[in-house]
């Protein structure tokens, strides 16, 4: 068993791939990597293993990396090769989420605590259906709060104020994530999209906020919804 190192890692999922029949699922994987490698290349991420996951991929750096440079460049790389995918190719759309924390390899894979938390942000019921509801979106990108405030707010790629607050229901807890999708002409996250929730014990009463980038329970965040509730259930 290998030690502990602190690494940055993604996750890279396929939207839908069980709908897909073999062939076109074993080419969407094939040109998923294509566009994962480059894209590693254009972040200066040379050192790296790709592990495949069936419906898409985990994606781990082998040497110290920015996660700065992979949030802008990487992530900035894979939006664009979908975006210039050609016509009549299997439409492909994916969820992607960018992290860091200890990390070991084990017998049968790579471990760690950060890992399962990136993997339930890009395998969450809300992340799903804001891609789904998005018809015109390319990709969801998913980050976590501390790396939205420390390497995409005040920057200009990706915009910051494209990115909303979305509270995960996952089966380890909720989680909290900030996320965009690339291509959509209206971002997920505002009050229409949300389900009513109420608190405990206050039958009706939302806990939803809304925030703009200058006044936020979280600083300097986006315009429109600061969602604390769910998808509405048909989009899922």
């Amino acid at each position: 068993m290998s030690e502990l190192r602190h690494r940055v890692f993604a996750f890279a999922d396929i939207e839908g791939s069980s709908r897909l029949s073999t062939p076109d699922k074993e080419q969407a994987q094939q040109d998923l990597a294509s566009m994962l490698e480059a894209a590693c290349s254009l972040a200066g991420v040379e050192s790296r293993e790709l592990e495949d996951r069936g419906d898409g991929y985990l994606l781990v750096s082998l040497t110290d990396v920015p996660v700065r440079d992979v949030i802008e460049s990487f992530a900035s790389s894979v939006d664009g090769a979908l975006s210039r995918r050609p016509v009549g190719m299997t439409r492909l759309r994916v969820r992607l989420t960018v992290h860091q924390g200890d990390v070991l390899l084990g017998a049968r894979g790579w471990r760690g605590p950060q890992l399962d938390r990136a993997a339930r942000m890009v395998d969450a019921v809300e992340v799903k259906a804001a891609l789904k509801a998005a018809q015109d979106g390319r990709m969801a990108l998913i980050v976590a709060p501390e790396l939205y405030h420390s390497v995409i707010r005040g920057y200009q790629v990706p915009d910051p104020m494209a990115f909303r607050l979305r509270r995960l229901d996952t089966k380890e807890g909720p989680l909290e994530a900030w996320l965009t999708i690339t291509g959509a002409s209206e971002q997920p996250g505002r009050d229409a999209d949300e389900v009513t929730m109420s608190k405990p014990g206050q039958s009706g009463q939302t806990i939803n906020q809304v925030g703009t980038a200058n006044s936020s329970p979280f600083g300097n965040t986006v315009r429109g919804g600061i969602n604390y509730g769910t998808d509405q259930a048909g989009n899922r």
